[in-house]
């Protein structure tokens, strides 16, 4: 099982999913002035930093010496090894945007901020059709988004669905 530490910089989150048996890292969405704070863990853990993940495209270098993935980066397979795990990558059609999924965990960047279903859900059927895909992602997978809205730094698939449902007020969240 991964654990996941969370940094807030502003109202922008990153995190470092690490893998405790092999001690194994990646950082995701690392923000510009954090680097000695994300070294000072990755020593202190004594950790590999495997992957540096963004979920969309940014023209920041993060000088963490790992392989760097975006949504636009060509993988010859979606899956990145983690140690004892693997990281899923989902590639939004534009290819700009990707949200990462491991272990229960989902990283979604720009692309799901905290309750984003309820926001683009409209008369029953979606304004935004990238977003989806999203739920067809299990109920308790944790949602990590890339953004922190109303105080809210986390949620789940579940309560997504929910947030969206309450917002039409009927029954379910339309895949038209």
């Amino acid at each position: 099982m991964v654990r996941v530490k969370q940094w807030l910089s502003g109202d922008q989150l990153s995190y470092m999913l690490i893998e405790p048996v092999s001690r194994h890292c990646a950082m995701i969405d690392p923000q510009p002035g954090q680097e000695a704070e994300y070294l000072k863990v990755i020593r202190m853990r004594g950790l590999n930093c495997r992957y540096v993940l963004f979920t969309a495209e940014t023209g920041y270098e993060s000088g963490l010496a790992a392989e760097l993935v975006t949504a636009a980066t060509e993988l010859s397979q979606s899956t990145l090894p983690l140690g004892e795990t693997h990281i899923e990558r989902f590639a939004h059609s534009s290819s700009t945007l990707a949200l990462y999924v491991c272990d229960g965990h989902l990283f979604s960047g720009q692309w799901l901020t905290p309750f984003a279903l309820r926001q683009n859900v409209a008369g029953g059927v979606s304004r935004d059709s990238s977003m989806m895909p999203l739920v067809n992602f299990p109920d308790d997978h944790i949602v990590h988004p890339g953004k922190m809205v109303a105080g809210i730094r986390i949620s789940t698939i579940a309560q997504e669905k929910m947030a969206a449902v309450s917002s039409r007020g009927d029954e379910g969240v339309s895949h038209a």
